[in-house]
């Protein structure tokens, strides 16, 4: 049996869009890198919005749609380097094209799970996390069987909420032995709402209702990222805020997320 460590493959994933994804995908993986880990980002959502903010994309020419096609690269061989301490691979300009080639074989939706697997230098990595689509679409599909957990973000807000049970209901769907090939089912590391205005009453009932409802079976992060212009600032430089302002309230809660979600890791 092969020694090589396997790596913690992350998906940041909801198929509402608009819920923070890619500022999450940038942060954690900054967080992760400053607290000494190894870690790579994989920007599997077409707007690249992950790669922007990891100040990478611009004079690259290998992207993420090199991972689907019927002579893939391997990951490791995309991989930029950015100047906060954890590598990318950037979307790109032609990864919207890659649902396409989804489409056209049956067993292509497998393609990234295997080519993941089969690449032994990811083993280097402690985290991999995938920045996705906010869509459902076969890119979607295929980037949550390439991976061993999800991360769940949601908006306090009913229109958010409410598209949980079927996001949930996707991954145990494709958590299906007939899906995984002699994987683990999909875990769900945890659920965490971010963008959130203010504690509001009805803020504070939508939270509370989401950790009644769900609680029981998944674990609802107590950390909650509020909503920042400082987040915006950080943006504008092409910089993950949790870098611009380390101790602006807003990157304070991504660091007490993420040591909420992967207390196991920094042990």
């Amino acid at each position: 049996m092969s020694d090589i460590k396997k790596p913690c493959i992350v998906a940041i994933a909801n198929p509402k869009g608009g819920v923070g994804k890619s500022t999450i995908s940038a942060n954690m993986a900054a967080i992760a890198s400053n607290l000494g880990l190894k870690v790579l980002l994989i920007d599997l959502d077409p707007q690249g919005s992950a790669s922007y903010l990891s100040n990478v994309g611009g004079g690259v020419e290998l992207f993420a749609d090199k991972l689907f096609s019927t002579n893939p690269s391997l990951p490791s061989n995309l991989v930029c380097h950015s100047s906060f301490g954890y590598d990318v691979i950037p979307a790109g300009p032609y990864l919207v094209e890659s649902e396409a080639y989804l489409g056209s074989d049956s067993l292509a939706i497998h393609g990234l799970s295997m080519l993941m697997a089969s690449d032994k230098a990811l083993a280097d990595y402690d985290l991999i996390f995938i920045d996705t689509v906010g869509a459902r679409w076969r890119l979607l599909t295929a980037t949550l069987l390439a991976v061993d957990e999800v991360l769940i973000p949601l908006k306090a807000s009913q229109l958010s909420t409410k598209e949980l049970a079927d996001s949930l209901s996707m991954i145990k769907q494709l958590s299906n032995p007939g899906y995984r090939h002699g994987r683990d089912a999909i875990g769900v590391r945890g659920i965490f709402f971010s963008e959130v205005d203010k504690q509001t009453s009805a803020t504070k009932i939508i939270i509370d209702d989401v950790n009644v409802s769900y609680g029981a079976d998944y674990r609802v992060a107590q950390s909650v990222i509020p909503r920042s212009t400082v987040v915006e600032q950080a943006a504008i430089l092409t910089t993950p805020v949790v870098v611009y302002e380390p101790k602006a309230k807003v990157s304070q809660a991504m660091c007490e997320l993420f040591s909420e979600l992967f207390s196991e890791i920094l042990v």
